[in-house]
């Protein structure tokens, strides 16, 4: 116990010299961008409240993935107690035994006044526009902010009530992810829950902080990272221009699923490819392209964009209304008794950039009817003709300017120059190429035609095998697991394009 004691406090005390050292680089570095930003969230610390509050009802209902850690319960219940009550922090020091002993009690009484919305609603505005007020004068404070157990060092009582939120962030806190893993979707709920208009004030305010963010810390790391290749002056300005095209309105969901990505996995590379993702369609087609181009640290992430984009819509929630919704129209009446659907939202299987796929479990009835187990049903994106259009006049005007610049840069060689010019026709091809195909991916029936005209190819063949396609209309398909498999996941029998 002694030395696990002392490992903890030389670890501490590791990390403190590490932050000094932090804090001393920025002290010469140029943290004014953070200024303007701190102001404007200060001005909007009433809504920004409101909607931490609803955060903080979602989280207190269930805070944890499991119980099995009481002190990390305790832990948490005690810093939002910190938080939201600042004047009895000192007695619930004094207290700890025997707040330990009742903290099922102390549990029940959090979450009573946690869901207490508009009351820890206000008592979370003058937290919020004090620490603004730090940040304006010191700007180079926002380095410590990513560690909660610095922040009381650092910046005192007020650091301390903060830590007790920032706990909360996977992004800023290594040990928010495994205790708060559904925090994005109940982020998301928090927002819905809003009313109309602070749900705007929120979307302005994170437009405006993402936006920031990547001008000052983002782009300039990227442009750095590709300028090592020659390559790089072609993907860089593509690059930048594509994630400043990101809709204001998809800021949000970018900056929450910055924030729920676990600080461990946190880098530039990671903050680009969920900007790409976010914005989805031919952007995740052409990123896949540019991945192969890119140094290893920036393909890595940029890859991940075709591993797994978001859902029908950012929000599990409303991807997951928007499945019901479709399956509840007349087309799909017959598969209404044999679809089992969860009582509460799930998350997609798979995802790509035309649609999402979900595994739905049969009933008895629909089990003995296809003699499957479950059916892979995939549900197509609203109003994708008309994006993919706008997206693919974006990229071909961004690699028109490219080849401009590089015919106007006078520091190329003959041969530089026209080989990076093959690159930007090669790259514009590929967007052309991508736009046709994706127009014929949105018919889902040519899949089904395509599917059939394989699996008729390999005739006796067994190794690949194409599942059965039960139903299929232009914007949804509906098809078998393979009965060797209870997850699709595991089976090699893909589809076609798929």
């Amino acid at each position: 116990m002694i030395q696990a004691k002392k490992t903890r406090k030389t670890t501490l005390q590791t990390r403190k010299n590490s932050y000094r050292e932090s804090l001393e680089k920025a002290s010469v570095a140029d943290y004014t961008w953070v200024i303007p930003l701190a102001q404007k969230i200060r001005e909007n610390a009433d809504v920004l409240a409101r909607f931490i509050s609803h955060v903080l009802a979602g989280v207190a209902a269930s805070p944890f993935a499991s119980d099995k850690s009481s002190f990390s319960r305790f832990d948490w219940l005690r810093g939002m107690t910190k938080l939201l009550f600042p004047q009895v922090a000192s007695p619930l020091d004094k207290m700890e035994d025997a707040l330990r002993q009742l903290q099922e009690g102390l549990g029940d009484l959090s979450s009573d006044f946690l869901k207490d919305t508009e009351m820890t609603g206000d008592l979370l505005v003058p937290l919020i526009e004090t620490v603004c007020h730090t940040l304006e004068t010191n700007p180079q404070f926002i380095v410590v902010f990513h560690d909660p157990q610095i922040l009381g060092q650092v910046l005192g009582p007020l650091g301390e009530r903060a830590s007790g939120l920032i706990h909360m962030i996977p992004a800023l806190s290594n040990h928010a992810a495994e205790k708060f893993p559904n925090l994005k979707e109940t982020l998301f709920h928090a927002l819905f829950n809003l009313e109309k208009q602070d749900r705007q004030l929120i979307y302005t305010l994170a437009e405006d902080v993402l936006g920031e963010v990547y001008r000052a810390r983002v782009f300039p790391h990227l442009t750095k990272t590709l300028s090592q290749d020659p390559r790089g002056r072609v993907l860089a300005p593509i690059l930048l221009g594509a994630i400043q095209a990101i809709p204001g309105e998809s800021c949000i969901n970018a900056l929450l699923s910055i924030a729920c990505t676990p600080h461990r996995e946190l880098s530039h590379g990671r903050v680009i490819a969920i900007a790409i993702q976010e914005m989805g369609g031919l952007y995740i087609k052409i990123a896949q392209v540019i991945s192969e181009l890119c140094p290893p640290s920036l393909a890595r992430e940029l890859r991940t964009t075709q591993d797994d984009a978001g859902g029908i819509f950012p929000s599990i929630e409303k991807s997951w209304g928007y499945v019901l919704q479709t399956l509840g129209e007349p087309e799909f009446i017959e598969w209404k008794p044999i679809l089992r659907l969860p009582s509460k939202p799930i998350r997609h299987f798979a995802s790509a950039s035309v649609g999402a796929l979900y595994q739905i479990e049969l009933t008895d009835e629909g089990k003995q009817k296809w003699d499957v187990e479950s059916v892979l049903i995939k549900f197509q994106r609203p109003k994708l003709p008309a994006l993919f259009a706008k997206q693919c006049d974006h990229i071909l005007k961004l690699m028109d300017d490219a080849r401009s610049t590089l015919q106007d840069d006078i520091s190329l060689g003959g041969e530089q120059r026209l080989e990076l010019l093959g690159l930007v026709t090669t790259l514009r091809r590929a967007v052309v190429n991508y736009y046709q195909q994706s127009k014929e991916e949105l018919d889902f029936r040519i899949e089904e035609v395509n599917a059939s005209k394989v699996r008729a190819a390999l005739g006796d063949n067994t190794r690949v095998r194409v599942p059965r396609y039960f139903y299929t209309t232009q914007k949804c398909r509906t098809y078998g697991v393979c009965g060797r498999y209870k997850s699709y996941k595991n089976c090699t029998n893909k589809v076609l394009g798929s």
